[in-house]
């Protein structure tokens, strides 16, 4: 019945079985119209059929249904309506925003949270059930809140994604699979989509949980006044610890990429502890890749911060803490072997991990090193056969590795000159001289008839532009003393003292021990034992020398390996060995000439190895970058896998780029496989210069070798040996920051809350929920009952008309 009042009355939205609908009209008449049109019809039917034929009864019925009509129009003018009377709530609103960062993958060891990740501790403040309920039943900070409120769930990362929220088995395990994978971190950005997410809605508050670990962060300008205009605060709640993993990272690994057989190899690596109280040293080992072989194995021991003034305590030199945090302590390990075979040499360097270290990936670097089996060549120029000439010469003809030329100048016309290669005069020419890679100026004086001006000029061209190798052995006549005004002062890496008395006096009975400086301990011109304790002990044991050459001090730039343990010189203790750079060559200074002494009670070997070192520093990359037509560069050594490594190519000669437009590098892994080519261009017509960059894609160790055309087959193609750590800015620092969360909430007017007060939280937040109106209305005046009333009245008078004969 109901559905055919419903058909009848033509009602869409209102059904009469859902309430008690109201009849109301839209356009009421006053009381008074609706009483005086009421008496007009009354009166005007009357009057009507009044005069009518028929019996009385017949004409009160005609008359009865004509007033109907009338009424009914009356009616329907006043625009009936059914209207059923209804309430709506508009919610309030809470948007829960989880961060599903990498990030929050994270375990927070330290904190004693191993069992799970942060973005789990979320999930478990948001659902909180038991595993043996239904799939259903929730709890925690979503079932409090959504007795209050209606709630969304949104996750985000660098952007913001709604989590379509029910009640449902399926909502719930959706949120669940959300894993947090997030390359980057941006909290203002995803907080700034939601806000304008939620326009229209009645947001309440807006809940973030979140470690506040940034690694891309936005302006917070524009959801800070969208939260403040809608009076809907910020509440954060930090996940996580603000302490660092306990982690050991090494590298960068530091080595000369060429070195000579059974030469005294360093390699250098710092390490870095984080939760530098988790242990105290850690042994570190280098690893022939190849064979597996442990090259040489040495602790990094660390050093507490001292608490005052942030310094390591103790004396250790080669520990050092962060300055970006008191929770870090560096180390810096120096591993030493000797090469056995020449050839490529691709080396490990690894750090023992800790028992509770998660990280594990980052405790090995790798380097590369080539082993060079060749000889040096020696033009060796000395004034008397002083006896530092006696055993220096007889220890350079005993060494294979050195093809020597020794050029006594005081000798008569009639002395065969000596050395494996004997010459009987300087060499005249560049291209002479250019078949030596080192010089060693004896106490010669520069200023006689053996030296002209060119060949002096000749000899600093050697040095600068070849990058040969130039020592100078200090002596009583005339070294270092007549170098004062010639062009060979500039080479000298130290300051001269033409105010010093020249050399003279009684006999010289007290002898002092050459002490190294902290830099030459390291250097590989004093490495005579493999074990840096060993090396500094022998050094200790030296015996002593006698005389010394006064000088002023160092040169800027140039390193002082060891120094007079008593005398002064200008800017310090007297130095005694010396190294410096001059243009593309080194240069040394001896400032003794009693290093024979060396060899009483020693032995040859300490003595020879000094000047073996002294040799292959100064002229072995010089050889080996001479020898090369093309030199390779690069601007980094280490780059991370999201940064390019910048790559130059430069001829030595300018010819040889002559028609070359570009130039390409292969790029090899440490196996050995290319894995890349780089193409590098021209970076000007009339300069010999080509440049490219490498974008790594993956971490590793890598060697870039040029491939130029045309060039000779028994050329030596330029290569070099970049190493690429892995880059995951995600996993860099993965300390929570809610020091930011609390930043970004103070500015809305919200709060950081710990999650233990959740449920305060819960109820702080307000019910911002109203109560509207939501009347459904029918109209009726139009409806197909109004259209049959009226046919039925008119249809209903008609009828009876006919019936009784009526006009």
């Amino acid at each position: 019945m109901n559905g055919l009042l419903e058909w009848l009355l033509d009602l869409e939205r209102v059904r009469l079985d859902q309430g008690s609908p109201a009849l109301e009209l839209d356009h009421p008449p006053p009381a008074w119209v609706m009483l005086a049109g009421f008496v007009a019809i009354v009166v005007l039917v009357g009057l009507v059929y009044r005069y009518e034929r028929g019996g009385p009864w017949l004409r009160l019925g005609m008359a009865t249904l004509r007033a109907a009509v009338l009424l009914l129009v009356l009616g329907l003018l006043a625009r009936p309506s059914l209207v059923l009377r209804r309430e709506r709530v508009d919610p309030s609103v809470v948007a829960i925003v989880v961060d599903a960062s990498a990030s929050m993958a994270e375990k927070d060891a330290r904190s004693g949270n191993t069992d799970s990740d942060r973005y789990a501790a979320a999930l478990s403040l948001l659902l909180d059930r038991p595993p043996d309920n239904a799939p259903t039943a929730s709890g925690g900070m979503l079932d409090l809140l959504r007795r209050r409120h209606r709630v969304e769930v949104w996750t985000f990362a660098d952007a913001a994604r709604r989590v379509a929220w029910s009640a449902d088995a399926a909502a719930v395990e959706a949120l669940r699979h959300a894993a947090p994978e997030g390359a980057q971190t941006d909290a203002a950005a995803a907080l700034e989509q939601v806000y304008d997410r939620t326009q229209g809605a009645r947001v309440a508050g807006v809940i973030l949980l979140s470690d506040g670990r940034q690694t891309r962060t936005g302006a917070a300008d524009r959801f800070v006044a969208a939260a403040r205009e809608r009076q809907a605060p910020l509440f954060a709640v930090p996940l996580g610890s603000p302490l660092r993993k306990l982690d050991i990272e090494v590298g960068p690994v530091q080595a000369d990429e060429d070195v000579f057989l059974k030469d005294i190899v360093s390699v250098q690596t710092r390490v870095l502890l984080t939760a530098a109280g988790a242990a105290s040293e850690v042994p570190v080992r280098l690893i022939d890749t190849a064979t597996g072989n442990v090259l040489d194995e040495r602790p990094a021991r660390f050093r507490a911060a001292d608490a005052a003034t942030g310094k390591p305590r103790g004396a250790a030199l080669e520990v050092e803490t962060s300055d970006e945090s008191d929770d870090e302590a560096w180390a810096d390990v120096e591993l030493r072997f000797r090469p056995s075979a020449a050839g490529r040499l691709a080396l490990r360097v690894e750090a023992q991990a800790l028992p509770d270290e998660a990280e594990k990936a980052n405790n090995a670097a790798d380097v590369i090193v080539r082993v060079h089996d060749e000889k040096l060549r020696l033009l060796y120029v000395e004034g008397p056969p002083r006896y530092e000439y006696r055993f220096l010469k007889n220890a350079l003809m005993r060494e294979p590795t050195v093809a020597s030329s020794c050029l006594l100048l005081d000798a008569t016309a009639s002395f065969v000159q000596e050395g494996t290669d004997p010459i009987r005069a300087f060499p005249v020419s560049p291209g002479e001289l250019s078949t030596y890679d080192v010089v060693m100026l004896g106490d010669v004086d520069v200023r006689g008839d053996w030296l002209s001006p060119s060949q002096m000029a000749m000899l600093v061209d050697f040095v600068g532009q070849r990058g040969g190798g130039l020592a100078f052995l200090a002596g009583e006549r005339a070294m270092p003393r007549r170098l004062a005004g010639t062009p060979l002062e500039r080479l000298l890496p130290v300051r001269l003292d033409r105010a010093a008395p020249p050399p003279g006096g009684g006999p010289i009975t007290r002898s002092f021990v050459l002490s190294p400086t902290i830099e030459g301990r390291r250097h590989p011109l004093l490495r005579l034992e493999v074990d840096p304790t060993e090396n500094d002990a022998t050094w200790a044991a030296m015996p002593g020398l006698y005389w010394h050459a006064p000088v002023l001090g160092a040169k800027p730039g140039a390193e002082v390996l060891a120094v007079h343990p008593t005398e002064s010189a200008a800017d310090g203790p007297m130095p005694l060995l010396v190294v410096g750079r001059f243009g593309n060559g080194r240069t040394l200074f001896v400032g003794s000439d009693d290093l024979w002494r060396w060899r009483r009670e020693q032995g040859e070997a300490f003595h020879d190895g000094f000047w073996l070192n002294a040799l292959r520093y100064l002229g072995g990359q010089a050889r080996w970058k001479a020898s090369r037509l093309w030199r390779l560069e690069v601007d980094r050594r280490v780059v991370d896998a999201a940064h390019a490594a910048t790559f130059r190519l430069t001829a030595r000669d300018p010819e040889a780029a002559a028609g070359l437009g570009e130039v390409s590098l292969r790029v090899d892994n440490a196996a050995g496989e290319p894995v890349a080519r780089v193409r590098l261009e021209r970076r000007a017509a009339d300069r010999p210069e080509f440049e490219g960059a490498l974008h790594p894609s993956r971490p590793g160790m890598f060697t870039a070798t040029a491939e130029i055309p045309g060039a000779a087959s028994s050329d030596e193609p330029p290569s070099r040996t970049i190493t690429v750590r892995p880059f995951d800015p995600e996993r860099r620092d993965t300390r929570s920051d809610p020091a930011f969360l609390r930043r970004l909430t103070e500015q809305t007017g919200g709060r950081c809350v710990e999650p233990a007060e959740f449920a305060t939280l819960c109820e702080e937040i307000p019910d911002r929920s109203v109560h509207l109106s939501d009347d459904l209305t029918e109209p009726l005046w139009d409806t197909r009952l109004a259209l049959a009333a009226m046919i039925a009245l008119l249809s209903a008078e008609w009828i009876v008309r006919k019936f009784k004969g009526l006009p």
